[in-house]
């Protein structure tokens, strides 16, 4: 469990800097044509936010058994871990899974609340969730200007912690992985 804890721990660190650098990172105004294959293509801002900085589309993915969306346009790192970031800064996921044996709501809502200590988040609102079948807990927050999600889900043996940070303009694809969140 507590490498769960450092894992997010600096999955937020990371979302965090790159938050913090968001307005040094200017989008790409064409092609790469550098040649070089590990590139991402390059996606207009315009194609995917509209002119209110809302998401015009989002996308269907899944991890661990949870299906839920995204805003298009993220960038998805989908291994052992699920890491997904907008790429001017703004938004940034990481969820991780963990095999948690006797893990119920109430292990999940003391683990919440220990991570939010110790990401330092001032003042955070820990409550008990249901996700589909699964009862959970959330910690939500603010740090360093950006709202910051702990979500702890346990089911059937396993655990779920997702940790998102999302500048204000962004708290609405925050709201909108919440309310697709299933298993």
């Amino acid at each position: 469990m507590i490498q769960k804890k450092v894992m997010a721990a600096l999955a937020l660190a990371m979302m965090s800097g790159m938050v913090s650098h968001a307005q040094e990172i200017k989008e790409s105004e064409g092609p790469d044509l550098t040649g070089d294959m590990t590139t991402a293509p390059a996606v207009h801002r315009e194609d995917v936010v509209g002119k209110d900085g809302q998401a015009e589309w989002y996308i269907n993915m899944d991890y661990a058994g949870y299906e839920f969306e995204l805003p298009a346009g993220i960038m998805v790192d989908k291994g052992s871990s699920f890491v997904a970031k907008y790429p001017d800064g703004s938004f940034g996921l990481s969820m991780s899974n963990e095999s948690e044996k006797g893990t119920n709501q109430k292990i999940a809502f003391e683990i919440c609340r220990r991570m939010a200590t110790e990401l330092k988040i001032p003042n955070p609102h820990v409550d008990k969730v249901k996700y589909g079948k699964c009862n959970g807990a959330k910690a939500t927050g603010e740090l360093e200007g950006s709202k910051v999600t702990i979500l702890v889900l346990p089911y059937d043996g396993e655990q779920v912690t997702t940790v998102m940070l999302a500048t204000p303009e962004r708290s609405e694809w925050v709201d909108h992985f919440l309310r697709t969140l299933k298993r």
